[in-house]
């Protein structure tokens, strides 16, 4: 239930794929800091949504705050400001690790992001992104050459990034993607407690890195990992938790803010659905998304109600209506990959239930457009 991507993300050949992980998925920067004495440029939004960059050279970049040293004097920002930062000055082998991931080259940006990760000659915040891009780039060979790469690889190495800086900026979305490996891993309960004990840290200040963005992200992922692992009730709990927080944050929150907790909250009410289909209760989960889809819906909350539909009318044996709701899903959606993989599962499931005398090549066409452009989804991991 992952809503964020983007249509061109969607559709792509296996290279072109893994360059839109990289662009739209935050695995691996698109502009790379190079070697010399510059300095590191710093992404702020405050909280009126005002987008700001400065420069100066990032002394800590921690859970709570980051550091900057700005004309010999050094001024502290709250972490939630802090989108991103670009590191002026790097080793060599970091340059080079971003250049290799830049070309598709992730066996070698992987071995460089880890030399750089051990230079001990590096500031900690440059080391620490060094690791964190080795995780990231790992997670993308896992994605798009499964032969190569495994899960648990992607976790190990988050590991070691959680050992080595346990109060660092990126310690959240580390924890997320982490949650999101083991999942793919075949490990759903771990992944949905690991998901919810992210939810738990909330920082409802807006002051730490465990901003509303990563932690209700990370709770709507750990909710479909416990649907996943047979646990509706811890399932529609986070359902509930992100909706309240969702619905809390909205009542003070600031225009620009407004539209990403509305879809939230959206997208946490349709949870209950599917909470319904995992209790087995095909009537009731019918009622519910039939109703929903009577209502005016954001685009990621329509989607998604029209995959729950899908869902509800083959747990009822409606095979040939299911197939036309999984195909409008699997061509239509722009809002979420997860969606549209799972539409393609769905596909393969009506398929062997119904007589068409094409199925065979259909049912491997849908298999070999799962593992090629959505190698990053459950719906891989029940292919493969």
């Amino acid at each position: 239930m992952r809503n964020k991507s983007t249509h061109s993300a969607l559709r792509l050949g296996k290279g072109l794929a893994l360059a839109a992980l990289f662009t739209f998925g935050g695995l691996v920067p698109i502009s790379s800091a190079q070697e010399g004495a510059r300095p590191d440029q710093i992404f702020t939004i405050d909280k009126r949504g005002k987008a700001k960059t400065l420069s100066g050279v990032v002394e800590t970049d921690g859970l709570s705050e980051v550091s900057v040293v700005q004309r010999d004097k050094s001024r502290s920002y709250d972490s939630a400001s802090i989108t991103r930062i670009v590191f002026g000055t790097v080793p060599k082998s970091y340059s080079d690790a971003v250049a290799y991931a830049d070309k598709g080259d992730l066996e070698n940006a992987v071995r460089k992001f880890r030399v750089a990760a051990d230079d001990s000659d590096a500031r900690d915040a440059v080391r620490a992104k060094a690791r964190f891009l080795a995780g990231n780039s790992l997670m993308a060979s896992a994605a798009s050459a499964p032969e190569n790469t495994q899960w648990s690889e992607v976790i190990a190495e988050f590991d070691r990034f959680l050992a080595d800086y346990p109060s660092n900026r990126l310690v959240p979305t580390v924890r997320a993607k982490q949650a999101r490996a083991k999942l793919l891993n075949g490990e759903p309960q771990l992944a949905g407690e690991l998901g919810a004990s992210i939810m738990a840290e909330l920082d409802t200040a807006g002051k730490t890195a465990y901003g509303t963005d990563v932690c209700l992200e990370a709770a709507m992922d750990a909710a479909g990992a416990f649907l996943a692992a047979g646990d509706p009730a811890k399932a529609r709990a986070l359902f509930s938790d992100v909706e309240r927080a969702a619905a809390a944050a909205l009542s003070d929150a600031e225009e620009f803010a407004k539209h990403d907790l509305s879809a939230f909250q959206a997208r946490a009410l349709m949870g209950e659905g599917f909470v319904l289909l995992a209790e087995k209760k095909g009537a009731q989960a019918n009622t519910f998304f039939t109703g929903k889809l009577q209502q005016d819906l954001s685009p990621s909350a329509r989607f998604t109600a029209r995959l729950g539909f899908a869902e509800t009318l083959l747990s009822l044996g409606k095979h040939r209506l299911a197939q036309i709701e999984f195909a409008a899903v699997s061509a239509l959606d722009y809002t979420s990959r997860d969606n549209v993989a799972q539409a393609l599962l769905g596909l393969i499931r009506c398929a062997t239930s119904l007589p068409d005398k094409d199925s065979t090549e259909r049912i491997a066409a849908w298999k070999e457009s799962i593992l090629t452009h959505f190698g990053d989804t459950p719906a891989a991991s029940a292919v493969q």
